[in-house]
């Protein structure tokens, strides 16, 4: 770079420019007299409502958890249900019912048929007690394993733990935590 170039890294702004926005925005001034460009951005806007800038939000214990979980690798094969997929009314459909565990399922589904597919109806399961799950869903880990892998505090790992290992982590359990 030459000398030249080095010189015109500095020029401000004509102070005449300056003179106009110190005396209607001052407030977008640092102590230091630089111009903060976001203030004034800001100034400008207070009248409009950005409504897609705003939207709704669930939070809960365990999200990055379920984030995790969601993020692994799927452990399974998928099969047709053949019984429902061969019967006469269904034959002509181009429709597929697969049955088992809806994390599982949606991570193949989004594998193979990435922007193939136009709908994905899932009938929530109710835990009734039962454990007549087809795939693999014991997920058990220590405080320490999980606070590895979700990057959460020792604290929110023991309470996302102890609440996963309740009688209470049922899916009406979870909708009563949100």
């Amino acid at each position: 770079m030459s000398e030249e170039q080095k010189v015109t890294i500095n020029i401000t702004a004509p102070s005449k420019n300056l003179e106009v926005l110190r005396k209607h925005f001052s407030h977008c001034f640092e102590k230091g007299g630089e111009f903060n460009v976001e203030k004034f951005k800001q100034a400008l806007s207070e009248g409009e409502i950005d409504f897609y800038k705003e939207s709704y939000g669930m939070d809960w214990l365990g999200k990055s958890y379920a984030r995790l979980l969601a993020c692994d690798e799927a452990t399974t094969l998928l099969k047709a249900e053949e019984d429902f997929n061969q019967k006469e009314e269904n034959k002509e459909t181009q429709n597929l019912l697969i049955k088992g565990d809806n994390l599982e399922v949606l991570k193949h589904l989004s594998n193979a048929y990435y922007e193939k597919v136009k709908m994905i109806y899932i009938d929530p399961p109710y835990n009734t007690g039962g454990d007549g799950f087809v795939y693999q869903d014991d997920r058990k880990f220590g405080v320490k394993e999980l606070q590895q892998l979700a990057g959460v505090e020792e604290d929110k790992a023991e309470r996302i733990l102890k609440f996963t290992q309740s009688n209470c982590n049922s899916h009406s359990a979870w909708w009563v935590g949100v």
